[in-house]
C-alpha cells in the first residue's frame, strides 16, 4: 500500500503547472480539495461534508491555470453519503495581485474565493 505525502495544496499545485507527473492521490490532492470544499461550501451547505474525490483528473489548463474533475463524496448530519459531479479550476492571479483562486463545482452548487484571503491562511 503506497503512503499519501499529504502536500499542501499550493506545493502541488505548483508541480502540475510545472508539467510534473504526480499521483494525485500519494500525494493527498484529493483530501485537500475535500477540505477546500468544506471551507467554500461551509455556508452554502453547512450541514454537509466532503470525503473526497473519485476518479480525480488534474490537468495543466493554461500556463498557469489546472482544472480537476471527477466525483466527489457528500455526506449529511444523517450520515448518508454519495456520488455528486465535481469539477474545479484554480487559475494562479498572483502576478496581478488576486492570489490563487478556486473555483468550484459539486453537483448544482458553485463556489470560488481566493485561496490566499481563506483557506490557506488557516
Amino acid at each position: 500500500m503506497a503512503t499519501i505525502e499529504y502536500r499542501p495544496f499550493e506545493e502541488t499545485f505548483r508541480r502540475i503547472i510545472a508539467g510534473e507527473k504526480l499521483d494525485v492521490y500519494q500525494v493527498g490532492l484529493s483530501q485537500a480539495l475535500e477540505r477546500i470544499a468544506l471551507w467554500l461550501f461551509r455556508d452554502l451547505r453547512p450541514k454537509h461534508w466532503y470525503d473526497g474525490v473519485s476518479e480525480l483528473g488534474a490537468r495543466k489548463r493554461k500556463a498557469l491555470q489546472v482544472e480537476f474533475d471527477g466525483e466527489m463524496w457528500v455526506g449529511d448530519s444523517g450520515w448518508n453519503q454519495w456520488l455528486e459531479p465535481f469539477r474545479a479550476r484554480a487559475p494562479d492571479k498572483t502576478c496581478t495581485n488576486q492570489g490563487l483562486w478556486i473555483e468550484m463545482h459539486i453537483g448544482e452548487y458553485d463556489a470560488e474565493a481566493d485561496l490566499f484571503d481563506g483557506y490557506l491562511k488557516q
